[in-house]
């Protein structure tokens, strides 16, 4: 990047990244090798945004670049569509200094590829994700009349939130404006998956109608190519058939993008079609189902937020258990799923108290008293009864998904030191104790974590620990989790099955007895 502009440096602090250092996360964190996906017009560092310390990117134009003039006009472009558009799914602006009283740059809330991230996707959140966007260029094309010309797997970005933003905006520009000319002169700049045949035509001279008019009348006609081949690409080629994550119907892959697709740009419908698409109706279920007050629990920040929201959530995760077992599967997507068994969610009384048993339970559960040989009541461990009005929900999420996504987050909150947290998962242990098959998961993630909970001086903690522990002896024996003996021939039985013989002389039966 070069020396930190001066003018700029008090606005942010360059985080440094060491090279090959691995991120945090899967899906959130941005590590160095994510910041040579993006484009090359740009170099990327990541640094802490002065005016709330929160991460960010930093995007500088490389002025040593032969095309720099080029360049310049190109950046300048995204930064004047970033800092005038607002939308959910495009990325979000925060600071810029431009020439000629500093380098060109451009400070955004922090983003990852999509390239980087495709690999740890479901097909359900791809399929959210592009719904994102398409709202996103829908939105573009009605309220502020441009066109992206560049929509592509590389114009995609995540947030830490894991929602879709829609960036590299150099290359857009109002619909008034498309024509060939302009047309010919961002060409060389496009991602090629994003070329429609008319600009392939216009740049080689070769064009038999009238373009300009075309694009006058058919405005959104770019990019309703340029979506239509972002949508095969990411959901028709390289699916991910038979995953478990894999939980769309097959009903919704037959969706037909061959308008889209057409050769002749005037035949391409608007994206405001694609909205109606079958591949969105999980979408559309969700939002249209359950979203009546359009309250979205995925936009709870913090526990403030959650505070004020409990009542809210319940209305909403009460309206999906009054669903049909379809829809509601639905719904209840990986995205929610992960949000009801964050670590938020075990900060708040009301919250764990009322909601968090029926995102522990699974549904198949809820009725039964006896699951391979354990005794399964709510609030096994303490002693008082769950009433109904207590829990105010139904359990939620059915045995596949159980496993599929509240076990994996299970496993990663029992490493967590936190009193609430292991708490409430030692409450609900019966019920997803035996769900975990792996007998290495058992014996060298879960029991050294339970042994360090008997070291605590929290009596209530403690209790809930040796409860546990019993359901362990069962699973793995009890030399696993007691310990051998120091020798074979210190291992004895203290306790008989004697039954005492019937006597009709209960003197002696006392008798024997003693």
């Amino acid at each position: 990047m070069g020396n930190i502009d001066t003018k700029l440096s008090p606005y942010y602090s360059i985080v440094e990244e060491k090279s090959g250092s691995p991120s945090l996360s899967k899906t959130s964190d941005i590590c160095l090798n994510d910041l040579r996906q993006f484009s090359s017009l740009w170099t990327i560092r990541k640094v802490k945004f002065n005016t709330d310390n929160k991460n960010s990117l930093l995007f500088e134009l490389n002025s040593e670049h032969v095309n720099y003039q080029k360049h310049l006009k190109l950046a300048l472009n995204q930064i004047k569509c970033l800092k005038t558009i607002r939308h959910p799914n495009i990325v979000k602006y925060l600071y810029s200094k431009e020439p000629p009283h500093s380098k060109c740059v451009l400070i955004t809330e922090p983003l990852r590829p999509l390239t980087c991230l495709l690999d740890d996707l479901s097909r359900e959140q791809i399929v959210r994700g592009l719904y994102g966007i398409t709202n996103g260029i829908l939105f573009l094309h009605e309220k502020v009349k441009i066109s992206h010309n560049n929509i592509c797997t590389s114009s995609i970005n995540l947030n830490p939130k894991q929602t879709w933003k829609l960036n590299n905006f150099e290359l857009s520009m109002p619909f008034s404006d498309l024509n060939c000319q302009t047309i010919s002169l961002i060409y060389e700049f496009k991602d090629k998956n994003s070329v429609t045949p008319e600009e392939e035509l216009v740049s080689k001279g070769m064009g038999k109608f009238d373009f300009d008019s075309i694009f006058k009348e058919h405005p959104h006609c770019l990019d309703s190519y340029a979506w239509a081949m972002l949508v095969v690409k990411l959901l028709y080629t390289n699916n991910k058939t038979g995953s478990q994550t894999n939980i769309i119907d097959d009903e919704d892959e037959d969706c037909s993008l061959e308008d889209y697709l057409s050769n002749d740009p005037r035949k391409r419908p608007h994206i405001r079609s694609a909205i109606e698409l079958q591949c969105f109706d999980v979408c559309k279920n969700s939002s249209s189902n359950v979203l009546q007050d359009n309250f979205d629990p995925l936009n709870i920040q913090n526990l403030t937020d959650l505070e004020s929201n409990v009542e809210n959530l319940i209305d909403y995760l009460n309206d999906i258990c009054k669903m049909e077992n379809k829809i509601r599967r639905k719904v209840l997507n990986e995205n929610l799923i992960d949000f009801l068994v964050s670590p938020i969610m075990f900060f708040s009384q009301r919250v764990r108290q009322k909601i968090l048993p029926s995102v522990l339970i699974p549904v198949e559960l809820n009725e039964k008293k006896i699951v391979n040989n354990f005794y399964l009541y709510k609030n096994w461990n303490l002693n008082k009864e769950l009433k109904n009005e207590e829990t105010c929900l139904q359990p939620l999420i059915d045995l596949d998904k159980y496993k599929a996504f509240v076990l994996p987050r299970i496993l990663s909150l029992f490493t967590m030191r936190s009193m609430q947290i292991r708490k409430v998962l030692l409450e609900f242990f019966p019920f997803y104790i035996h769900l975990i098959n792996d007998t290495e998961t058992l014996k060298y993630e879960i029991l050294p974590e339970l042994l360090v909970g008997l070291k605590e001086k929290n009596d209530d903690l403690v209790s809930l620990t040796f409860s546990c522990l019993s359901i362990m002896v069962k699973l793995l024996g009890h030399e696993t989790v007691v310990g051998k003996a120091k020798a074979i021939n210190d291992q004895k039985s203290y306790f008989t099955e004697n039954i005492p013989k019937v006597s009709s002389n209960s003197t002696l039966i006392r008798s024997k007895l003693i």
